[in-house]
């Protein structure tokens, strides 16, 4: 899986590209350190049948920098929206399955809210969904949503999952174990302590939602 770099809005972003099928787009986090990387090890399932696209956000990574101030949470949810639909555009204009951890997850959660016919499904993991989010944008979301949590993290605890399943009809919810014997993922990675399992759950949601999606009369 090789780097490449494309211009979004004046900005020079860094991403990778791996496999072919339908455009699947992965999100990290707002933390420090955070990029593309933070996927790496999922990448190869999740691309067996899959065209993924997982861009470092500008100001992380190999991105240049925002070319806004984000100087709060507000600033982060306003801008990194807009720039994920400027980045499918540019590389998967049909549109695609969004998957977000951390802030992440509340950003593709706020993408497929506000351009609902870009986005196929959702997925969201440990996703940091601040409080006017839950109120609003929830209730706007019309795709097919998965939300995957782990049961150990203490930043954004398993009860705000379940108040996300209540609040966005028709999602599924699967709650990952943790394990403190491998605290170096512990907390909020379920993709990297379970990653076997991570995988398959996320791709048997995609099949199924496939299969929803798929024309009427039109076979595999």
């Amino acid at each position: 899986m090789d780097e490449q770099s494309i211009t979004v809005d004046a900005t020079r972003i860094n991403y990778v590209q791996s496999g072919t099928g339908p455009a699947v787009v992965l999100v990290h986090g707002g933390g420090t350190g955070s990029s593309w990387q933070v996927w790496k090890p999922n990448i190869p399932a999740l691309s067996h049948n899959h065209a993924v696209f997982v861009p470092d956000l500008p100001g992380f990574g190999g991105s240049d920098p925002a070319p806004v101030s984000i100087a709060s949470e507000d600033d982060y949810y306003r801008y990194y929206p807009r720039f994920i639909k400027a980045f499918m555009d540019a590389v998967t204009p049909q549109g695609a399955v969004l998957v977000g951890i951390a802030n992440g997850g509340g950003v593709c959660l706020s993408v497929a809210a506000r351009y609902q016919e870009a986005v196929r499904a959702l997925v969201l993991v440990d996703a940091a969904v601040i409080g006017r989010m839950i109120e609003t944008e929830t209730s706007q979301l019309r795709c097919p949503t998965l939300i995957i949590w782990q049961q150990d993290d203490l930043l954004v605890p398993p009860d705000h999952a379940r108040i996300l399943a209540s609040r966005i009809p028709g999602s599924e919810l699967r709650i990952f174990p943790g394990d403190e014997a491998r605290d170096e993922w512990a907390g909020n990675w379920p993709h990297r302590l379970w990653p076997v399992e991570f995988d398959a759950t996320v791709l048997d949601f995609l099949a199924r939602v496939a299969e929803q999606q798929r024309p009427a009369g039109q076979g595999r």
